[in-house]
């Protein structure tokens, strides 16, 4: 473009600020290692070239393009490194910090489930915290290493589920994968989500319905449905049948299993970022106060 001072502002993002942020402990906005794969930003040839911005978006955008024009004007290095340390300074008042527990934990197998539904009905965050419990269970049935679980509605995310479980033979491949819904589900939602799964190459495919309002549905109408692609479908509702399975086949006694499951909840919790209140809320039902105060 003829401008001795222009950089790629993805390679500065990827390779400098992203890691310097989580070694730092700033936030900067957003998460995941390519911030500006997302609107408007991968649309664009340079900043400023009339792209079109969401009418949502665009105040912000406006003063993002003033704060740059600010920091063109600056004729120094030390100007710059000033800025920069302003920048780093105030977004560390912006991260998520979470307090942990020195408390063991008290729920058992058979409370589990009403713990977690308990914590999800509370405040559903828009569906992270039932997202990162199902992957928690997932963790304690068959461990982590194998569990893939993305932020909520990550357009970078190319798994076919919510919470998807890779094959141990062969990690490239998808084992298993499931959608998980707080709203009531329909036929219709099943096969839209069996195909998606079909195309992806996944054999078994599940639908966890939390919805206190889910109906039951056709099952063996399903099943033929799901029969006739080659794939395996379960059906799972609401929290009880989910754990039951998790704690069943993890490779750990269930008492054992359980605690397990409440440490990767608290995890995944952390990683999909749920609200500073929603862990500790989390941590707070499930830890034994007795332990705290001996």
């Amino acid at each position: 473009m003829g401008n001795d001072r222009a950089y790629s502002a993805r390679s500065l993002c990827h390779g400098v600020l992203v890691p310097l942020s989580a070694e730092l402990g700033f936030h900067i906005g957003v998460t995941g290692r390519e911030p500006l794969n997302n609107q408007p930003y991968f649309r664009m040839t340079h900043l400023g070239d009339q792209t079109p911005v969401h009418s949502m978006s665009a105040v912000a955008f406006a003063y993002m393009l003033d704060l740059v024009g600010e920091l063109q004007q600056m004729d120094s290095e030390e100007q710059a490194r000033a800025a920069l340390r302003a920048f780093i300074s105030v977004r560390r008042g912006y991260q998520p910090r979470y307090l942990t527990s020195s408390g063991a934990i008290s729920v058992r197998p058979e409370t589990l489930a009403s713990v977690i539904f308990t914590f999800v009905q509370d405040d559903s965050e828009s569906g992270r915290r039932a997202q990162a419990a199902v992957a928690g269970l997932m963790d304690a049935a068959v461990g982590s290493a194998r569990v893939e679980s993305g932020r909520i509605n990550d357009p970078s995310r190319d798994s076919p589920g919510d919470v998807c479980i890779r094959s141990e033979p062969q990690p490239e491949v998808w084992e298993k994968a499931f959608e998980v819904r707080d709203k009531p589900v329909s036929s219709s939602d099943v096969q839209v989500f069996g195909q998606k799964c079909v195309s992806m190459g996944v054999r078994e495919v599940a639908l966890v319905m939390l919805s206190t309002q889910q109906p039951m549905l056709d099952t063996i109408r399903l099943d033929d449905w799901a029969h006739g692609l080659g794939i395996g479908l379960t059906l799972f509702y609401g929290w009880e049948s989910i754990v039951g399975q998790a704690l069943f086949w993890s490779g750990l006694p269930k008492p054992e299993a359980a605690v397990q499951a409440v440490r990767h909840i608290t995890d995944r919790l952390i990683a999909i970022e749920a609200s500073t209140a929603g862990v500790e809320q989390w941590i707070a039902a499930t830890r034994d106060v007795r332990a705290e105060e001996e």
